[in-house]
């Protein structure tokens, strides 16, 4: 399997993610980054493997400070989006198109465009991922 057809889900541009490797229950998290409306502070999101399990673990957090500013290896691995378990990226991406006010087909949308300009500006959408 490549790593498009790994990742069906479109990367969302403004979060962080890391992964503790299973040191703790709430192994993957993310950190929404970005200008968003309402954003006061830092927001994220902590999951297990399986977040919509019963037994599994997915709870969103706050802090006033950034948390992963400025060191994160409390959290922690930076990964890219793509690593994540596909469940973990359905929830991300669901939460993004809550806190950034998208609809349905503008997601995706929002996605291509944003890789064709950094494209574009020379960029591999590959080399983008995992920076912002």
């Amino acid at each position: 399997m490549t790593k498009k057809q790994k990742c069906a889900i479109p990367v969302p541009r403004w979060i962080r993610c890391y992964d503790n490797g299973g040191k703790s229950f709430d192994r993957y998290t993310v950190v929404f980054t970005g200008n968003y409306h309402g954003r006061n502070g830092c927001d994220y999101l902590a999951m297990s493997e399986h977040p919509f399990h019963p037994q599994g673990f997915g709870q969103h957090g706050w802090n006033q400070n950034i948390i992963d500013r400025p060191t994160y290896s409390h959290l922690g691995k930076k990964i890219k989006f793509e690593d994540l378990p596909e469940d973990c990226q359905k929830l991300v991406a669901s939460d993004y198109k809550e806190i950034w006010g998208i609809q349905g087909e503008t997601y995706e949308k929002v996605y291509r465009l944003v890789w064709l300009v950094t494209y574009l500006w020379g960029e591999r959408h590959e080399d983008i991922d995992g920076k912002f």
